[in-house]
């Protein structure tokens, strides 16, 4: 695992889905009303955000008296110890009314207004887009030289706070970034389902039980099997409820070989959220990820790394005879 600037957030969060997720419920029930921060205004998807945040890095655990970041750390004795000590040190969070002050560059130079200290902020790609004179409430923390927002943040530029539809954009930059490290895994021409699926963030398996009308078990590994049992069981049933654009994709990879470079899709939609398990993938492309029928991820080809689309290994025969099974096939090919 190399943790990086851009990725270390995301792979602490994936640590706390594949470890914690099942007790968020029952330890937000019980430490909800110690929560510091002002959620008023919020959702409830924004409240449990903010509040998962604080949990990760602040809170300590009732049960074991860490927080997260600490549990991390600990199961993962192969990390740098300057990574290790970068973790520890986010635990050093500034809350405060931040101002820009320079932003020419990325990290920008955030200014706390109360302190007049400045920070070195790195700024995901949508709050590279916040105007320069808007006022964040909210807190920061270190990793390394650099601060990044913590949390929901609240903004406003010269009158009342922006609505809860302006927050999307504050997370957008991240939740983008979470996507992308999930597409930057690496898949190869014989990747299985069972390989794919282990790569994907606990969100992605709920969601894509979500999809296939399965009851998830308790643990990752055993929804794993869930999802490789019911597309074997039905990938004929799957198949045949598809929208035929999907239907369409499909064909055409199993024409190619089983995978493509992405953009050779780009005539078909892909629009997707991270969190699955409540906005399910909607886009021609996205319902086949979000049924385990294809997957995203970077190849090694010809000495380079491509962004690919690939039909699981396993599953290829299956369609293949789904398709061939139907009279008056699906003509429309990639070029």
């Amino acid at each position: 695992m190399e943790i990086n600037m851009y990725n270390f957030k995301q792979e602490l969060f994936h640590f706390f889905e594949e470890n914690y997720e099942d007790r968020t419920g029952p330890i937000y029930e019980e430490l909800v009303e110690e929560f510091p921060y002002d959620n008023s205004g919020f959702s409830d998807e924004f409240c449990l955000k903010n509040f998962i945040d604080w949990l990760m890095i602040e809170k300590p655990l009732p049960d074991s008296g860490k927080t997260v970041v600490e549990e991390f750390v600990e199961a993962h004795p192969e990390l740098p110890d300057d990574i290790k000590s970068n973790y520890l040190h986010m635990k050093n969070i500034i809350r405060s009314k931040f101002k820009f002050i320079n932003r020419e560059n990325n990290p920008a130079l955030l200014k706390d207004t109360l302190t007049n200290k400045t920070y070195k902020i790195y700024l995901w790609e949508e709050l590279s887009k916040i105007p320069s004179d808007t006022i964040m409430e909210g807190r920061i923390h270190p990793f390394g030289e650099n601060y990044y927002f913590a949390g929901i943040v609240r903004h406003k530029v010269s009158n009342p706070f922006i609505t809860e539809a302006d927050f999307e954009g504050l997370l957008g930059g991240m939740e983008i970034g979470m996507i992308n490290d999930v597409e930057k895994k690496t898949i190869y021409s014989n990747s299985t389902l069972m390989n794919i699926l282990n790569k994907y963030p606990v969100e992605w398996i709920n969601g894509i039980c979500k999809s296939l009308s399965i009851k998830p078990m308790a643990k990752k590994e055993e929804r794993i099997k869930q999802i490789k049992n019911k597309i074997d069981g039905s990938f004929h049933e799957i198949l045949e409820k598809l929208p035929e654009k999907s239907k369409e994709i499909l064909k055409c990879i199993i024409e190619k070989g089983g995978f493509v470079r992405y953009n050779l899709l780009n005539d078909f939609e892909d629009d997707i959220s991270y969190w699955w398990t409540k906005n399910l993938p909607e886009s021609e492309i996205g319902i086949l990820r979000s049924k385990g029928l294809l997957t995203v991820g970077k190849m090694p080809l010809n000495g380079k790394m491509y962004k690919v689309a690939l039909i699981p290994t396993d599953i290829r025969e299956n369609i293949k005879k789904y398709f061939e099974s139907i009279t008056g096939g699906i003509q429309k090919k990639l070029v």
